[in-house]
């Protein structure tokens, strides 16, 4: 067995740890690095730490808080450089999240081969902000973009209402507004060109979209579970289109 990990199982068993890390947190230490594995705590407004045992704590693993009901809001050091994929999927009650300005990579590689999804299904989440100094991320009405705002990476899935894209994104991200159970409508501009892998998947209430004719590449299954949404019309610039296999998340 790797001998890190036994470190790690024997500093939580043995109570090791101090404070808030010892009852909430479990953790793998790699290269003086912690990575925290999963959330045990009570949820509620939650701080993850900057150290543990005196190691910084640079990542937040994927599905290490998923599907944590309780969980209203989470702090982020500036030590963590990297949040996996699925980090806080199906946080439903999660209303706010900010990303420092240490965060350089958020969902990338390996769940279902899809990107994004570390905040999706999270239905009261209101806003994720980003530190204006971060080099990889910027959020614009609570809105997740990557830096020079030129893909929309997550929409928060508790707002409702209407939502006009801003000129010069050119591409929406798989998952982009999964869960959006209260958007109503969606203003694409003529800038954007690629939409990804169920990108309004589950967006109950969405009953008025117009794909511009700019849009060449649409993702698989990017309306499943959309009720409202009774006709669609896909432009004649649209040459590369996602066969519409299963999808990978389940409606509940």
């Amino acid at each position: 067995m790797n001998p890190k990990f036994l470190l790690c199982l024997a500093l939580v068993l043995g109570g090791a740890l101090s404070g808030a890390a010892q009852t909430q947190f479990k953790y793998e230490i790699a290269n003086g690095k912690v990575t925290i594995t999963a959330y045990i705590g009570d949820g509620g407004a939650v701080t993850i730490p900057e150290t543990i045992s005196g190691l910084p704590v640079t990542s937040i693993g994927g599905e290490s808080f998923g599907n944590n009901y309780k969980l209203t809001h989470v702090t982020i050091p500036n030590s963590v450089t990297s949040i996996g994929v699925g980090a806080f999927d199906g946080c439903s009650g999660l209303t706010n999240i900010a990303i420092p300005r240490s965060v350089t990579s958020i969902g990338f590689n390996s769940l279902y081969n899809y990107t994004n999804q570390s905040f999706g299904l999270c239905h009261n989440l209101q806003a994720i902000t980003v530190d204006a100094d971060n080099p990889a991320y910027s959020s614009l009405d609570g809105v997740l973009f990557n830096k020079d705002r030129t893909t929309l990476i997550q929409f928060p899935a508790g707002r409702i209402g209407s939502y006009t894209i801003p000129d010069g994104v050119t591409r929406i991200e798989n998952h982009a507004f999964i869960g959006c159970r209260g958007l109503t409508a969606v203003r694409i501009p003529n800038t954007v060109t690629s939409i990804g892998n169920e990108a309004f998947y589950d967006c109950r209430q969405l009953c008025d979209i117009k794909i511009p004719s700019s849009v060449n590449t649409i993702g698989t299954c990017i309306f499943l579970g959309d009720d409202q949404l009774d006709h669609f019309v896909f432009p004649k610039s649209v040459i590369n289109l996602g066969s519409q296999k299963p999808p990978q998340i389940p409606l509940d």
